[in-house]
C-alpha cells in the first residue's frame, strides 16, 4: 500500500503514507498529496522538474519536502504523477514528473502540511510510516 486517507478534522485531509524506505516513504507521501490536488491519473508525466530540499533531520526534511512540492505546483503551474526521491542524511534530491496544470485535472487547494498529527516512524528494516494533515 501506498498510502491511505484516514478521518480526520473535516477542514483539513489526514493521510498515511507507507514506504520499504525513506525514498519510497517521500515519493509516496508526495504522490498522495498530489492525489489532494489533481486527478493524478490524468496527469501524463511528460515533463520533470528537479529539486533541492533541505531539513534538520528526516522528519524536518518530510515536512519541508511536502511545502516543496505545494511550491511548485504554483511556481511551475503543473500537477505532478510521479516522484523520483534519493536522500542522503538530512538531504533530498528530488524528481517531480508531470504535466502543465489544466483546470479539469484540478480538485483541491492545498495551503500547506501541517504539525498537527504530523508523525514519520520506522527504519529501512521494518519499513516507515508517516501521518500527515494537509491545511485545505
Amino acid at each position: 500500500m501506498k498510502y491511505k486517507f484516514v478521518r480526520g478534522p473535516t477542514s483539513d485531509v489526514k493521510f498515511e503514507a507507507y514506504g520499504s524506505d525513506a525514498n519510497e516513504l517521500f515519493e509516496n507521501a508526495a504522490l498522495a498529496l498530489s492525489s489532494v490536488m489533481c486527478a493524478v491519473r490524468n496527469v501524463k508525466p511528460k515533463d520533470s522538474v528537479d529539486v533541492f530540499v533541505e531539513g534538520k533531520d528526516l522528519q524536518d526534511l518530510l515536512f519541508n519536502w511536502l511545502g516543496e512540492v505545494i511550491a511548485l505546483v504554483d511556481i511551475h503551474s503543473m500537477f505532478f504523477s510521479a516522484f523520483k526521491v534519493r536522500i542522503q542524511g538530512s538531504k533530498l534530491k528530488a524528481t517531480c514528473f508531470g504535466e502543465e496544470a489544466k483546470p479539469k485535472n484540478s480538485l483541491t487547494v492545498v495551503k500547506s502540511a501541517t504539525y498537527h498529527e504530523f508523525r514519520l516512524e520506522g527504519d529501512d528494516k521494518s519499513g516507515w510510516k508517516a501521518t500527515i494533515v494537509l491545511d485545505i
